[in-house]
């Protein structure tokens, strides 16, 4: 990965000079003002270029059956992760408090930042940790992730990257 904003900025350009970034998440409230978040963050590091765009996905309750992609409730817990899977989205925004311990990410996918969400003025709305997750394979939306990226600590405190 490069550190050089030049060389990122041009490799996102070419990325997207055809379509939008797609950021995927559920239809809740919550989903909706962390995805404008990360929005809002995202603006100031993307070239003018790229344009963004986000897609919702209606509540499933959650875990699923095995659908006809082969995915069961052991590697994919939502919808947004199916839809990252299959290349409909180019990242899949998540309250860390709604991921399941127990449920393992599709190979090929991971959380490529973490952001606080404590600090983020919406009253009513719980705090949590933004995790956004990516396809590994993806290596301009992983180098943008990275300068997005924060750490929580073991006490679920988030450091930065």
């Amino acid at each position: 990965m490069t550190s050089d904003p030049c060389e990122l900025a041009d490799a996102l350009r070419a990325r997207f000079a055809a379509a939008p970034l797609r950021i995927g998440a559920d239809t809740s409230a919550t989903a909706e003002f962390q995805v404008g978040h990360v929005v809002r963050l995202l603006t100031t590091l993307l070239p003018k270029e790229v344009a963004i765009e986000g897609v919702f996905f209606p509540l499933s309750g959650g875990l699923q059956d095995d659908g006809p992609d082969g995915l069961d409730d052991k590697t994919a817990f939502s919808d947004v992760e199916r839809a990252l899977i299959a290349s409909e989205i180019d990242m899949g925004v998540h309250g860390l408090t709604a991921v399941p311990d127990c449920v393992l990410l599709a190979q090929g996918i991971v959380f490529g930042a973490y952001l606080p969400w404590d600090g983020i003025p919406q009253p009513g709305l719980p705090a949590s940790v933004i995790g956004i997750q990516a396809r590994t394979a993806d290596t301009p939306v992983l180098q943008l992730l990275h300068h997005l990226n924060c750490h929580p600590d073991a006490a679920g405190r988030v450091q930065g990257a």
